[in-house]
């Protein structure tokens, strides 16, 4: 389940889930982790035609739940719509939440000096909405922050400076986000499960990386105040069991068991160079250096194999699979081979398709593994007596050739080099024996034959039920062989019955089983039903379009609405008279689709026979018929009235407080705002006419205006002169020419007089708009 949240992460307002047929599916998605940055990604796919899809918008959050019921916030950065075989989608890739909270926050310049982890979490994610979570106790550090590091890049120090991995989630409950945690621990577990690596392995692609091996290491930490950077020169380390002899007057550290596996031809070391601006004195300074030291002494292997390959090499579940676990593996490319302790540096998890999940496995430590017990007898052997066989003299001596020494002594030991391989024999004083094996069963082997013939018999006795199978056994020979069948086919069997996977695509794939036929987008995740034996699911069929197809001597019924790109014809030319049919009792529309009034209907033929019991064209609706056309007209007039005579402020235009409407077919007249409001573009006709009543004892001249304003500024304007005492009725129009919607037009009054009014009289005082095209 994939919860949505707003870009503040406050509300959840969407979620798509696989496991309800109404909701909004996803497919394709990775939860990406990688150990040694805290890196944290997740990225999915879904329909962009379902409602749930328009949440998906850049900078809002998505929230998970892990295996291990951890939830984990993220943000959205990115997302693409597109056509995907015919089905269109959207592609969402969202980052670690924590990434811009702590990107955004800057710490100040400052030195913490002897502090904890915890109390350096603490310090950091001031200010950033984050708390220390879950912290493994790793002594205390001292940490020189001067150049304005981000939040982010301070907990990554941390991080480094305690050897810890980071871990970020955050609380979820009643459908809102708590609080938000950086966890600092060690990660994963020792899992107990190996596997062997061989060069012919299929599945499993193995990098080498050896760019940043070195075999001796430069340590220079923070200058002094003369500028001059500190260095472990004058300090002494003698050799121990944890790290190698650093005579004085050496800059640097070695590693002398790399320097023999990895070093230049010459004999000379791989050095590079360590800087190290948080150690306070040389003794630290050296020992961070030669940690570093051993985690770049080797070339840096990684394994990238799918979880469920994994599980079948080692028997481990990939279910139970986690960041920093460690496997063993045993790499039999190196000789002699190389076994090692590996860690799970990156796991690519899929809640949609579990199948999907892949493993990085990477940090190695090599392990020291006991040599087979024969050769080490042997070892032995030849370190006992390697004096002898190399004696001279009256020593002992061993004769080397194709045929024995003349005259041997008792217990002469001779290497027959007549045969292959060559033997060792030993002159009992009667004869030349055998002193090493010449046959399989000295040594308790068998021969090819003998081997066949024992599996041969082992085959016999299983096939006619002698010996019987273990069932864990069984299944795990099982697993690994659905796993190889499910890789090199497009066919395999589930639990629901034959499934077909698309090779161009394979988040599409069909499963026939006795209840029909289902279809599934996302993997297989979901399976939709397309077919049963009562028929086709309309529902199915892509799009609901069903192209290039002629139906013939067949009724199409449908509850839904039939969509037609260009044109239903009825019958064929010349074919008789055909009828649509509407069997609806309460009335049927003919609508004109786009803009808010609709486009024009046209009706043609021939001869056009509109045969109803009554016509009703709307709301003052006029009808025109010229030039051999019948033309509808909708009365575009728009009127509005005072209820009130309004006083007019002297020397001062008012706007005139139009409040009552009439004929107003278009709803464009707003009486809160005594205001037309242009419903649709267009050229406008607009008369106003007002009733000025002056009262005014000084008898003039006055003078009285009106004009029309459009968006607050003037349009159009008439005066007139009168006097005291005097009514006078004003009209002006004028043409607004290219209006568009949203513009607002007004009447305004403007009087010279002391006191004057204008009219409530609705025959006097109004204003009326046409609308002209």
């Amino acid at each position: 389940m994939i919860y949505i949240l707003d870009r503040f992460a406050r509300n959840v307002v969407a979620v798509l889930t696989n496991s309800s047929p109404k909701a909004c599916p996803y497919w394709d998605d990775a939860h990406t982790e990688q150990l040694d940055t805290g890196y944290l990604s997740y990225s999915f796919r879904c329909p962009a035609d379902h409602s749930t899809a328009e949440f998906l918008r850049a900078e809002n959050h998505v929230l998970i739940r892990d295996l291990d019921g951890i939830y984990i916030l993220f943000q959205i950065k990115t997302v693409e719509d597109a056509i995907d075989n015919g089905q269109h989608t959207k592609r969402v890739q969202a980052e670690n939440a924590a990434v811009g909270d702590l990107y955004g926050t800057i710490i100040r310049p400052t030195v913490q000096n002897g502090i904890t982890a915890r109390q350096a979490l603490t310090y950091a994610l001031q200010a950033s909405g984050w708390l220390p979570g879950q912290i493994d106790w790793q002594g205390i550090a001292t940490f020189d922050w001067q150049d304005y590091p981000t939040a982010l890049a301070a907990v990554q120090d941390i991080g480094r400076k305690f050897s810890g991995e980071l871990r970020f989630r955050v609380e979820f409950a009643n459908g809102a986000v708590g609080n938000r945690y950086v966890d600092l621990t060690k990660r994963g577990r020792v899992t107990g499960a190996r596997f062997d690596y061989g060069r012919n392995m299929r599945g499993i692609k193995r990098t080498e990386d050896s760019s940043d091996m070195v075999t001796a290491l430069i340590g220079v930490g923070k200058a002094d105040e003369n500028g001059v950077r500190m260095t472990f020169t004058t300090q002494k380390w003698d050799e121990t069991d944890e790290h190698p002899a650093k005579p004085i007057g050496q800059d640097f550290i070695a590693d002398p068991d790399a320097l023999q596996k990895w070093g230049r031809a010459d004999g000379r070391h791989i050095i590079g160079v360590y800087e190290d601006n948080n150690a306070d004195n040389p003794l630290v300074l050296m020992r961070n250096t030669w940690e570093e030291l051993k985690k770049r002494n080797r070339p840096r292997l990684t394994y990238e194999l799918d979880a469920v390959l994994l599980e079948s090499l080692t028997g481990y579940e990939h279910t139970k699979v986690r960041l920093g676990d460690t496997i063993v593996v045993k790499d039999m490319s190196f000789v002699p081979y190389l076994a090692v302790e590996a860690r799970v540096i990156e796991l690519v998890r899929s809640y949609a398709d579990p199948s999907q999940d892949k493993v990085t496995l990477g940090e190695f430590k090599p392990l020291d593994i006991q040599s087979n017990e024969l050769i080490r007898r042997l070892s032995d052997i030849i370190s006992r007596n390697s004096g002898k066989w190399e004696a001279t003299g009256d020593g002992e001596q061993i004769y080397k050739g194709p045929t024995p020494p003349a005259n041997p002594a008792k217990d002469t030991i001779w290497l027959d080099t007549s045969v292959e391989p060559n033997v060792f024999r030993r002159f009992d004083g009667k004869a030349w024996v055998a002193a090493s094996p010449t046959k399989p069963d000295d040594i308790g082997a068998e021969t090819p034959q003998g081997a066949q013939d024992k599996a041969n018999k082992v085959k016999d006795d299983v096939a006619k039920g002698r010996i019987s199978i273990p069932a864990d056994s069984l299944k795990g020979i099982m697993d690994v062989a659905r796993t190889k069948i499910r890789q090199g086919s497009n066919m395999y069997w589930d639990s629901g019955g034959l499934v077909m996977v698309n090779p161009n695509n394979a988040n599409e794939r069909v499963r026939l089983s006795s209840g029909g036929i289902g279809v599934s987008t996302n993997g297989g995740a979901s399976y939709q039903t397309a077919m049963t034996g009562a028929g086709v699911v309309a529902e199915r069929i892509v799009g609901n379009v069903i192209s290039g197809v002629t139906l013939s001597g067949v009724n199409l019924t449908t509850s839904k609405d039939i969509r037609v790109g260009n044109r239903i014809y009825l019958g064929t030319a010349g074919g008789g008279e055909k009828s649509l049919v509407f069997n609806e009792n309460r009335g049927v529309g003919i609508y004109g689709g786009g803009g808010q009034y609709g486009s024009d209907i046209s009706l043609q033929g021939n001869g056009l026979n509109l045969r109803v019991d009554r016509v009703f064209f709307g709301r003052n609706a006029k009808t025109e018929y010229t030039q051999d056309r019948f033309t509808l007209r909708n009365n575009s007039q728009a009127s509005a009235v005072l209820s009130s005579r309004q006083r007019l402020r002297p020397k001062s235009w008012t706007r005139v407080n139009f409040n009552e409407a009439y004929a107003d077919n278009w709803n464009e007249f707003n009486r809160s705002a005594n205001r037309f409001v242009v419903g649709m573009g267009g050229t406008y006709l607009v008369q106003l006419s007002l009733g000025f009543n002056l009262e005014d004892t000084h008898n003039g001249p006055h003078r009285v205006s009106m004009a029309v304003y459009k968006n607050g500024t003037e349009y159009s304007q008439v005066f007139y002169t009168t006097y005291a005492n005097d009514v006078l009725i004003a009209t002006g129009t004028c043409i607004i020419y290219g209006a568009k919607r949203g513009d607002y037009i007004e009447g305004h009054a403007y009087t010279t007089s002391l006191s004057a009014y204008i009219s409530a009289d609705s025959k006097i005082s109004a204003m009326k708009i046409w609308r002209l095209g």
